[in-house]
């Protein structure tokens, strides 16, 4: 089992997670046009990590469509 990582590789990491996202928010999840963010992404952060952060964040936008779908079914 490795170290855990110091504050400044998290600080790298969470800073990599960040814009890799918002790559993918800015390109409608079009994964080709945020292949640098991602290497860098996968570059800094534990395989776990990068793992579990796209996990929550399938799971944060399923949530989301889910809420935007019973409002619009409310209406």
């Amino acid at each position: 089992m490795s170290a855990p990582p110091t504050k400044q590789e998290r600080q790298k990491c969470y800073l990599a997670r960040d814009a890799h996202f918002k790559c993918l928010e800015e390109h409608n999840d079009d994964i080709y046009k945020c292949t640098i963010t991602l290497a860098e992404f996968e570059k800094n952060c534990p395989k776990m990590w990068v793992k579990h952060f796209e996990r929550t964040r399938e799971r944060l936008l399923l949530d989301k469509l889910r809420q935007q779908g019973r409002a619009a079914s409310n209406s």
